[in-house]
């Protein structure tokens, strides 16, 4: 179903949008730059206006009411986010790389007034569809920060914050010890954080340019996403794994939950009356980088003895001295609005935790996941009147841009050849009679390296992998 029935309880039926807002988001996604990719296309060129974003899948998905912490993850969350991701960036300009005469075209196209006024139109539905309803129970803390300005509450919340994003990535950092594919696990993680890090950075420069970060939050100097000594220490990394980060040449690899963390910052920075709630969310990225930092050096990362150490009492201050001065100003409403931007975003950097721990489970697994979709199948053949089946015939170098499925499903060559990735640099060949596990939100792609390839995709409820003792690997 495309558009909502405006008779139901729904986005239209509140009259919040105009039902025709989605066919805006179809238009917008229809920009050149963003149609699907090509085989040769698994690595932009380090173009920065070809982003794929498969806008076929737009034109299917049901936007009718906002995500959920259930759905999040679900393919209308990844389209979405990439899609919400080019609206914002449109604006951002970058010259021309070369004068060829694609690249040109591409550069025209991208910067196209009639996109760009799309991009601007669509934006605030689509940060309605991915954040009106996301959100976490809020922590003691954040509740008291809420209740009225207390620098100790604050304090609290951060310092206990920060502690716990120090653990969870901890136990990223334990996946990665006896991963049989470590490198490729590695390259994936960075590529999250280096990938993006210019699109935070953009989007937090316009919130200063505008005056929604205030100058004095600025000179402050807690308004940038990352500490200044950890960017070339994260970089460095990427050029030791030899990935090469120019935006966004590993689109096709970032999760949707990584894009949200981007979205929320922009989403917050480009509206004049959430500055101090993103302020919050950058402290938030601020803060998990340092996690990041604190339990992958030495091994992801570099250990550099010349560079501080993250100073969380200095972070803390900084934000104390930046709410009291706006409590101040505009009341006890300050602090509620630091907490709300701080418990969102919060919210996505542990969706996005969960996420990539799912992905680097499941790429780290691929063989038992192999051997599951065997057993699976045997179900699937006793069943093949009471399930659902789509059917794929693919010619040599059709291309899947990276997605995912709201559900499980085996993938299942009945002819031809398929290469199948989830990571970078991954490449699964599928011949006639072999076939692998696809779990819900498992980021994926694949192409068909023969003249023909026949496959099938079978759907599997949850309920028969518990009916018949089947886990998957997490």
């Amino acid at each position: 179903m495309l558009l909502s029935n405006p008779n139901t309880n729904s986005l239209y039926a509140h009259g919040q949008f105009e039902p025709e807002i989605v066919d805006l988001v179809v238009r917008f996604a229809n920009n050149p730059n963003y149609r699907s990719a090509a085989a040769t296309e698994l690595i932009g060129g380090g173009d920065f206006f070809r982003r794929p974003v498969r806008p076929e899948d737009v034109m299917f998905l049901d936007f009718s009411e906002p995500l959920t912490q259930e759905n999040s993850l679900d393919l209308g969350g990844l389209i979405a986010n990439r899609v919400l991701l080019n609206a914002f960036e449109c604006c951002v300009h970058l010259p021309p790389a070369s004068t060829e005469a694609d690249h040109l075209e591409a550069y025209q196209s991208y910067y196209d007034p009639k996109s760009m006024q799309l991009g601007y139109l669509v934006r605030p539905f689509l940060q309605w569809y991915l954040f009106s309803q996301m959100s976490l129970p809020k922590h003691k803390h954040q509740a008291e920060a809420e209740a009225g300005w207390c620098s100790t509450s604050v304090a609290t919340l951060i310092r206990q914050t920060y502690t716990r994003l120090v653990k969870r990535q901890q136990l990223l950092a334990g996946l990665l010890t006896n991963s049989n594919n470590r490198i490729q696990a590695e390259k994936l993680i960075l590529i999250q954080h280096c990938g993006l890090l210019a699109s935070k950075q953009y989007a937090i420069a316009g919130a200063r340019a505008s005056g929604v970060l205030a100058a004095s939050w600025v000179s402050a100097g807690c308004t940038a996403p990352i500490t200044p000594d950890l960017e070339p220490i994260i970089m460095q990394a990427a050029a030791a794994h030899d990935l090469h980060i120019k935006p966004h040449r590993y689109w096709q690899f970032y999760l949707s939950s990584a894009l949200g963390c981007t979205n929320l910052i922009y989403s917050l920075c480009n509206t004049p009356a959430q500055g101090l709630s993103a302020l919050a969310a950058i402290c938030l990225c601020r803060l998990q980088l340092a996690a990041f930092q604190q339990a992958f050096t030495g091994s992801l990362l570099p250990a550099d003895t010349d560079k501080p150490a993250f100073d969380l009492d200095l972070e803390i201050q900084c934000v104390q001295t930046i709410l009291q001065s706006a409590i101040t100003t505009y009341g006890d409403t300050a602090s509620g609005a630091f907490a709300d931007g701080f418990s969102q975003a919060y919210k996505q950097w542990s969706l996005f935790d969960d996420d990539l721990e799912q992905q680097l489970k499941w790429l780290g697994s691929i063989d038992q996941h192999r051997e599951i979709a065997s057993r699976i199948m045997t179900i699937v053949e006793r069943n093949k009147d009471n399930i659902d089946l789509d059917t794929f015939v693919e010619t040599l170098e059709t291309c899947s841009t990276t997605h995912v499925h709201d559900e499980h499903r085996l993938v299942v060559i009945e002819s031809g050849q398929m290469v199948f990735w989830g990571n970078l640099e991954m490449r699964l060949h599928l011949s006639p009679g072999e076939m692998i596990l696809v779990p819900r939100n498992r980021l994926h792609g694949s192409s068909i390296t023969t003249d023909r390839c026949i496959y099938h995709q079978p759907i599997i409820p949850p309920a028969w992998l518990a009916e018949n003792d089947i886990s998957l690997v997490t």
